[in-house]
């Protein structure tokens, strides 16, 4: 693997990408600096004829930054006779506008797939996709990474340190989705878990959201609650629903992210919220505020990203536990 590959990565998520070059005993390469006028300035450091180079970056923090690095690490790549790149995207930015949700809107989602085809992008990959029709733009191999199976042994081990019985969990535990637009994302980590799963369904318009109750076939009173959400932000949704949940009749409620923002006074509402715990990644690169926040746990994706980079280059698959 380490005679045929070489893996780079932008500035966007450092820690994240030496800790996957750890994974894999391997060294990563940073090309990118800034000029004096704060435009990029790549030079790849390692040889590229005929390998296969991993691009490792997120979108965020800096999004419009970090798709520039992308572009042009991928430009670089491609003029050193490369024989394949992959722009491996832990968090892939501007996936929510993933359609014409209005009159003279962009599909950004769809547009930056593009500019990465463009450039030269064989093979693109990423971690728990907001949409995952948007695949259907590039004409390549996509993977989609599970952030679940990073997240899943430590939502376990929550329950479990909650009093849960393994035995019991189906009778003492309930997933929860905070809208109907993530039913199928709870249904899947509710079966992986073993326990039933509910919905916390809500109306929006211009300017406020409502929450409308909560819809489940089965007694939540005494359960841990788990809600799963692929992203959060500004927290508000998980805040809103959280003290109707306890009011039901939770013995404690617990929220696990894919990807984690925390913008706009996040970490101010998790702290005054009744939220016991916020287990998110680092798919997005975390600051000290976040990781030593008192209610918030971050897990690394990195084992992950090494596995999905070594089966990816020599085409074969986990036996028995799909990662993608």
């Amino acid at each position: 693997l380490r005679d045929e590959t070489v893996i780079i990565a932008g500035n966007s998520n450092p820690e994240l990408a030496i800790e996957v070059g750890s994974c894999l005993s391997m060294p990563v390469d940073f090309p990118s600096q800034r000029w004096g006028d704060d435009e990029a300035k790549i030079q790849i450091k390692s040889p590229l004829r005929r390998k296969h180079v991993f691009i490792l970056q997120s979108g965020y923090p800096e999004p419009d930054k970090s798709i520039i690095e992308m572009l042009l690490m991928i430009d670089a790549a491609k003029r050193a006779s490369a024989a394949e790149i992959t722009a491996f995207i832990s968090y892939f930015p501007y996936a929510r506008m993933d359609r014409k949700s209005a009159p003279r809107v962009p599909i950004s989602a769809a547009a930056i797939v593009n500019f990465l085809e463009r450039a030269g992008a064989n093979r693109i990959a990423t971690l728990s996709l907001h949409a995952e029709q948007t695949m259907g733009v590039f004409p390549g191999p996509w993977d989609n990474l599970f952030s679940s199976y990073s997240l899943l042994p430590r939502i376990l081990n929550l329950i479990f340190e909650q009093g849960v019985n393994p035995k019991n969990i189906a009778d003492e535990v309930i997933v929860f989705s905070p809208d109907a637009g993530g039913v199928a994302r709870a249904r899947f980590y509710a079966e992986l878990i073993g326990c039933p799963y509910a919905v916390l369904p809500k109306s929006r318009d211009v300017h406020t959201i409502r929450h409308l109750g909560l819809m489940t076939g089965v007694p939540i009173k005494g359960r841990v609650g788990i809600v799963i959400d692929d992203l959060i932000a500004s927290a508000r949704t998980i805040c809103d629903v959280a003290p109707g949940t306890i009011d039901a009749g939770l013995a404690s409620l617990h929220v696990a992210a894919e990807h984690g923002q925390f913008i706009d006074g996040a970490l101010e509402r998790i702290s005054a919220s009744p939220i016991a715990r916020v287990i998110t990644t680092n798919t997005i690169r975390q600051p000290l505020a976040i990781l030593q926040h008192p209610k918030i746990e971050v897990v690394s994706v990195a084992p992950l990203i090494a596995q999905a980079i070594e089966h990816i280059h020599l085409g074969t698959t986990q036996e028995g536990k799909l990662i993608f």
